[in-house]
């Protein structure tokens, strides 16, 4: 095919000059460079288009590869088309195939004539990848036609069992350490080119590797992602750069693909229109035509198979769950699937759907969705956006869930603009296609690692975990927070926000809501769809086709943006506020003299504003003073209905309500209350001031000079809010409907005529806006003022935390450090504010102590909610610390639906991204995309080889320690999916340590008597002979927590909190040694002991304990003792803060994985009332 330009390819004896044939052959080059890119874009497998053979593959066996070890760029390739795995060629199925395979093969055969170079072995070896990766898709129609016929969704994975025969292995550990460095440490192309090239001179200088090995060594590392298989199985889409309506993506027939947009929104809308492909001057071949954008998509089968195919996974797959759902009874939850939800899910049977019957294997995905820039802006209002599509298999255990080559990858939807509204749903539909097969009948894998004959699988979606924003859009929901209908998880409209008792939250109705998204789907126009959306409050999305999803049930409040991002961020930024110039103030909120006062300006509305204000104090005064004893609007729909409402019979009754004042209520009826409406916004409340005392002062002299001055400094509306408040009835003036501008004159006159006629009025006016200096004035500014700060980052420096523990930025909270990370805010409110407020406000009364018990509520909140795991008791405590913030009041009950935090956690997607960024890209919008796709499924795939494969981890031992200390390296801040080493899936963690050294070192006597006293504490061990000989370790791992001694390289993970005889101690560790003791039965045992420094607790003021956990203790500096403990006895880590000039050490106590403490921890004396 690329010979159609009419000139034909240039031979090794063409008798013309060199120089003209080296211009030949570069022109050659850009041809067939162009053509390969254009053949690059067919996809490996079309499930739609079935390839035909020649041969019965039933009766022939196994495919066997031709192309796979032609690596040797020198061979002579065999003809296309041609043995037993031949193609008809009289099949048109099969002839987009053919033509392909002949083009690369005639390629191939082109550039073996021309003069060796760089640039032509390059070539070489592109065409030649793109051969072994056309018949790796035609090996896999082979095998699918060599199997049994199944009735219903199948998928063959027969390719993911194929292993690549082995070379010299040198060569091959050469290769996977190549492959390694381009896509898991994103090493450039041009370095693992000059990496091989290293490699191959390091070859020739040994005598071991003979020169027919030598000459294997790939030249350039991508046909090695052929050669493991790394590739995802994937199909490429052209999105609407206008709507995102997706279209078949077809780079071999062009007469097939949509030129522009056809979708219709409604059927009475108009078509898109917009244009789907751009000009593109490719140099020789001239103009041609290249998609706007294309989106990729990873099929979720061919991830599953290859899944499926990996050792020991379908083991896990079925193994965690069932055992979870056996412990249901348990009075803690640790996992999702002893939630509420995962228990009762039925199938389309009706019966339970987990467990699975015997010999089937069910899953369950969780589905996020998080738009990011692609371009790694800092700042959260990006200019370009990519959208990402993910999938979490919750069937893995916690520590397997969230690491990459788990992790489903559907997509990356291209910007620069986000799909808005509906428009996400073309690219929804791709997930939710692949989940209705999966759901009902279930999709059959031909083979899997423990079942060569095949195994059926089912699956479903729940939960749906995403920010609030995204999370909405996808389920259909209003997308913005302040929306009439802005929870999805009650029915409790915006007017009742503030109704806060839970009991009197409506359930939302699952019938109406799919109603009311078939409703908007059918709907004849957009107009329609808007009303129906604007009267119900549902869009229709792609996951109401799945029969079992329930959006108010399924759609997770994630603790990470409604806590983190939301509630912690905020109480520090816009209610304690930063101010880096002034001392500390006590974070009142002076009335805001810009704020938008408006006043009636119709007669009629000012004749009516006056009948309500004298309905509202005809009502006995109790209950209007009833009302200040309420926080909010109305707590509850009931005491806004038996309250507020005013009956007959509260008009006789009520004489004399508690708390009823004459004299107070009628000081407060000398300040008008103006009513909102509509209006322009009025001058500052200084410039009112002004304005009022030259009224008075004009009021009293009869210059007409001064009068016109002053007339022409005011508006008609300041004119009228004066009159207002002197309490003047401006009723007649102006006529009904018209602007209050046009009556600005008369306004005027009569406020004049009124302050020179009642001097009271002048006295009204200036009580109004008097400025009284002899009253004390509270201190209004930011809480967290510099002299705060400064004692923050003192006590930061102070604070000695485990390394697990990201540190915070140590300027945080100036205009310099901009953007902190959702685990800084829960670092900095946790740990160490807590640390510095209760030292500084612990022991005061007022307004600062009122403050630091209501924050400490939150800190309370948030502990409780992030617990390792939850339990009943666990949610009522949450709930006792949240008293606001409608989503973060229904986090309990996503923790009974779903179990713990990290069980439906949403950092996951934070850290992809985060991994997206580290990706070489072209920064192309509508490209870098796919990029991101295809490196990341090469990454995971990857992983999963050096995981799995026996060989390879043989091959490239020495590698893989060094990518287990590297991972080691970036297990830091509260990041559950990284605990476990990913490579170390069997390590031992609970005493399995082999044989010991038979000599060790002698105990010191101190640690050794401790020894005897707990080793011969039982009578029939009183005379048992202990050696006196330890295995010492500087450091040691247990719980996913590693500790270590503190005069160790790891000396910040030495302190640790633990438990003896049932109370909590604090220490810091000396030496960590493991003891081998004979007991008396004759059996032997191997102990963890930790030899601790002990903290003394401060007997007397200690204010850090009225917060329990969520402030910690204090100790006495100096006083310790020394104590002998099991590795058992440990809970956690501490962060320890020294506070040399009060003679203490404070203890917080803090654990890797935040496991569950007392509850009653947090319920801290003199705490209940901090809310009020």
């Amino acid at each position: 095919m690329f010979q159609e330009s009419g000139e034909e390819a240039p031979k090794v004896n063409v008798n013309t000059g060199e120089e003209d044939r080296d211009g030949r052959e570069r022109r050659w080059l850009q041809l067939m460079q162009s053509q390969l890119e254009l053949y690059r874009e067919l996809p490996v497998i079309s499930r739609d288009r079935p390839l035909k053979f020649v041969n019965d593959p039933k009766e022939l066996g196994e495919y066997r590869f031709d192309y796979q070890d032609a690596e040797n760029l020198g061979e002579d390739l065999p003809q296309p088309n041609t043995g037993v795995h031949a193609l008809d060629p009289r099949n048109p199925t099969n002839q987009h195939y053919i033509n392909q395979e002949n083009t690369l093969w005639e390629m191939f055969r082109t550039l073996q004539s021309f003069n060796s170079s760089v640039e032509v072995l390059q070539l070489c070896s592109d065409v030649l990848e793109a051969l072994i990766g056309m018949e790796r898709g035609k090996a896999l129609q082979w095998e699918t036609s060599r199997g049994e016929l199944i009735i219903g969704p199948h998928f063959n994975t027969e390719i993911f069992f194929k292993r690549m025969p082995s070379q010299f292995r040198a060569i091959d550990a050469a290769s996977i350490l190549s492959v390694v460095l381009q896509y898991h440490y994103f090493l450039p192309r041009r370095g693992c080119e000059l990496y091989l090239s290293g490699i191959d001179g390091v070859l020739s200088s040994t005598a071991a590797v003979e020169l027919p090995e030598r000459s294997k060594i790939p030249k350039d590392p991508r046909p090695l992602l052929s050669r493991f298989n790394l590739d995802p199985i994937t199909s490429t889409y052209i999105p609407c750069p206008q709507c995102h309506c997706l279209y078949p993506y077809n780079p071999i027939q062009p007469e097939l693909n949509q030129m522009n947009c056809s979708f219709l929104k409604t059927p009475g809308s108009q078509p898109c229109s917009a244009a789907l492909w751009t000009d593109v001057d490719r140099g020789p071949l001239g103009v041609l035509k290249k998609p706007i954008r294309k989106f990729i998509h990873q099929d979720l089968k061919p991830w599953l198979g290859r899944l499926l195919a990996r050792p020991g996974m379908e083991l896990i797959l079925h193994d965690y769950p069932k055992d979870l759902l056996n412990r249901g009874h348990e009075r803690e939850v640790t996992d999702i699937w002893q939630g509420e939800v995962f228990r009762n899910i039925k199938d389309a049977s009706n019966q339970p759907f987990f467990p699975a019957p015997e010999g089937e294997l069910r899953l369950a995905f969780s589905l996020s969705v998080d738009s990011f820039s692609p371009f790694q802006n800092k700042t959260a209002k990006q200019n370009a956006s990519s959208t990402g599509i993910w999938m979490v298999l919750l069937n893995l255990p916690w520590h397997l869930r969230y690491l990459p080559q788990n992790i489903y990858l559907a997509g990356v939807i291209p910007g620069p603009t986000k799909p808005s509204n509906d428009e996400i749903n073309h690219y929804l539909r791709l997930v939710v296609s692949d989940l209705k097969e999966l759901w009902s009948p279930g999709v059959f894998f031909t083979r899997t690692y423990e079942r060569p004959k095949g195994r059926l699988c089912q699956g479903l979606l729940i939960p749906l975990v995403c920010d609030l924003l995204a999370a909405h859009q996808v389920i259909g929901y209003p997308g913005a927070p302040t929306a009439h209908y802005f929870c999805t998880c009650c029915d409790l409209d915006i007017d009742d926000i503030n109704v806060l008792d839970r009991k009197e939250w409506p359930a939302k109705d699952l019938q109406h809501i799919r109603r009311y998204a078939e409703i908007y789907r059918d709907s004849a126009s957009e107009e329609d769809q808007q009303a129906v959306f604007s009267a119900c409050g549902w869009r229709w999305s792609p996951l109401f086709e799945l029969e079992y999803w329930d959006p108010p049930l399924f759609t997770v409040i994630d603790s990470m943006h409604s806590l983190d991002l939301n509630l912690m961020q905020n109480h520090i930024r816009n209610l304690f506020r930063i101010d880096m110039k002034h001392n500390a103030g006590e974070a009142l909120r002076p009335p805001n003299p810009d704020r938008i006062k408006r006043v009636v300006k119709d007669p009629n509305d000012i004749r009516a504003l006056r009948r309500c204000q004298e309905h509202i104090f005809d009502n006995p005064p109790h209950l209007l003073y009833e009302l200040l004893h309420y926080h909010r609007r109305y707590p509850s729909l009931s005491i806004m209905q038996e309250e507020l409402v005013n009956e007959k019979e509260d008009d006789q009754g009520g004489e004399g309500g508690a708390g009823a004042d004459i004299e107070t209520s009628e000081n407060q009826g000398d300040t008008p209350a103006v009513p909102p409406g509509p209006g322009p916004k009025l001058p500052s409340l200084s410039a009112l001031r002004r304005l009022a005392r030259k009224f008075i002062d004009i009021s009293n002299q009869t210059d007409d000079r001064t009068l016109e001055a002053t007339y022409s400094q005011v508006t008609a509306i300041v004119i009228a809010h004066l009159c207002d408040i002197a309490h003047l009835d401006r009723s007649h003036i102006g006529k009904v409907n018209a602007p209050l501008s046009s009556s600005k004159r008369e306004l005027f006159n009569f406020l004049v005529k009124e302050l020179k006629e009642d001097p009271a009025k002048q006295d009204v006016l200036l009580d109004y806006f008097s400025e009284d200096d002899t009253t004390p004035k509270q201190k209004s500014g930011a809480f967290l003022g510099k002299d705060i700060m400064a004692a923050v980052w003192e006590d930061m420096e102070r604070t000695r935390l485990p390394t697990w523990i990201t540190p915070v930025p140590r300027d945080w909270g100036t205009v310099r450090r901009g953007k902190l990370s959702a685990d800084n805010w829960r670092i900095i409110c946790c740990i160490h504010l807590p640390i510095t407020l209760i030292r500084l406000f612990g022991s005061s009364e007022g307004r600062p102590r009122s403050l630091l018990d209501n924050f400490m509520q939150l800190v309370s909140a948030v502990r409780i909610a992030t617990m390792r795991n939850s339990s009943q008791d666990q949610i009522e405590a949450y709930n006792s610390h949240i008293f606001s913030h409608h989503a973060a009041l229904h986090i309990g009950d996503i923790l009974a639906r779903f179990g713990p935090k990290h069980s439906h956690d949403s950092p996951h997607y934070e850290r992809y991204i985060r991994f997206f960024h580290q990706m070489n890209t072209n920064n192309k919008i509508g490209e870098i995309e796919g990029t991101y796709l295809r490196s990341g499924a090469r990454n995971a795939n990857i992983l999963a080889l050096l995981t799995d494969s026996p060989s390879a981890q043989e091959l490239v031992a020495a590698m893989l320690d060094r990518m287990r200390v590297h991972e080691k390296e970036r297990l830091r801040g509260f990041r559950l999916a990284e605990v476990l080493d990913p490579f170390a899936q069997g390590q031992e963690e609970n005493g399995a340590y082999g044989e010991l050294p038979e000599t060790g070192i002698q105990l010191p006597p101190l640690e050794f008597q401790l020894l005897s006293e707990i080793l011969q504490s039982s009578p029939e061990e009183r005379n048992t002979p202990i050696s006196p000989k330890a295995v010492f370790l500087d450091a040691i791992s247990f719980n996913e927590n590693v500790y270590a001694t503190w005069n160790s390289r790891r000396y910040r993970d030495s302190a640790v909190l633990y438990k003896v005889d049932g109370e909590e101690r604090a220490g810091v560790i000396h030496t960590i040694f493991l003891h081998r003791h004979r007991l008396s039965t004759g059996r032997t045992e191997t102990t963890r002991y930790l030899f601790i420094e002990e903290y003394r607790r401060t007997e007397n003021g200690d204010h850090y304990q009225r917060y329990g956990y969520a402030g910690g203790f204090l100790c006495d500096l100096g006083q310790t003792g020394s104590r002998l403990i099991q590795l058992e006895s440990v809970v956690g880590h501490v962060a320890v803060t020294k506070f040399p000039e009060e003679g203490t050490v404070h203890i917080l106590p803090i654990s890797r994985t935040l496991l569950s403490f007392e509850l009653s921890s947090y319920a801290g004396e003199g705490n209940e009332d901090a809310h009020e």
